[in-house]
């Protein structure tokens, strides 16, 4: 634990995003070139869980790319290979919650293992069914993959899985000492998904998925129907940590 403690450190350390776009080409996010000399782009959904991806991007020592903002934009900026990594709505819209302290989960953040305190349930449902979904700052994750248009390939993984996501892309971009790279990014995914309350569903009891009802669910369904479409979520709201 140390030792991943201090390798995560350093990694955080290096990461130093350019101060305005102009010093990533004019163009905000994370880019970059590939050995194959492929353009390659990648955006980042609002709470998704998967900090670690763009901490890995922008960490000099990996030599991926120096010109990594960690930000929530999606200009495609002439890349030839996009891609991103999406959740579950309702679990994007639970982490805004805690995000902006409608609940108060331990550490600020909410995960399947997460119990309501008392009264919690109700005033997040309340919230829910209150919001100004116009006004909503989560955008809908198909904007982020429409920026998608104009490059020849792309791809879309699911936060659940960002390991293995990640694996795709660099071995799909031609990247050498693929096991390496994928070992360095596990051990700070891990560390970061837990931070961030984690997107897997540990096996066995003590998930809890009582957090929406029929009124507040068909809410978040209204907002983010393209994405459930689009990337095959379920709308039942007790399979959210799927």
């Amino acid at each position: 634990m140390a030792a991943l403690a201090a390798a995560t450190s350093s990694l955080l350390a290096t990461f130093r995003p350019p101060k305005d776009a102009a010093s990533n080409g004019g163009c905000r996010g994370c880019h970059g070139v590939a050995p194959s000399g492929a353009r390659w782009a990648y955006m980042m959904p609002q709470h998704v869980g998967v900090n670690a991806v763009v901490y890995f991007l922008g960490d000099d020592a990996d030599g991926l790319t120096r010109t990594c903002i960690r930000g929530h934009f999606y200009e495609g900026c002439g890349a030839t290979f996009a891609f991103t990594f999406v959740a579950n709505p309702y679990r994007r819209v639970l982490s805004a919650a805690a995000l902006q302290k409608v609940i108060r989960p331990p550490g600020g953040v909410v995960g399947p293992s997460t119990a309501p305190k008392a009264g919690e349930v109700a005033k997040f449902r309340g919230w829910v069914a209150k919001l100004r979904w116009n006004r909503f700052y989560v955008a809908p994750q198909v904007d982020f993959t429409r920026a998608f248009n104009g490059t020849s390939s792309h791809y879309v993984g699911r936060a659940t899985d960002v390991v293995g996501g990640m694996r795709h892309v660099l071995a799909s971009l031609g990247y050498d000492k693929l096991e390496e790279r994928l070992a360095r990014f596990a051990a700070h995914a891990t560390t970061d998904m837990k931070n961030a309350g984690g997107f897997v569903a540990p096996a066995g009891e003590g998930v809890f998925t009582e957090w929406y009802d029929d009124e507040t669910a068909s809410k978040v369904q209204q907002r983010y129907h393209a994405d459930f479409r689009a990337f095959n979520y379920s709308k039942d709201w007790r399979r959210m940590w799927e």
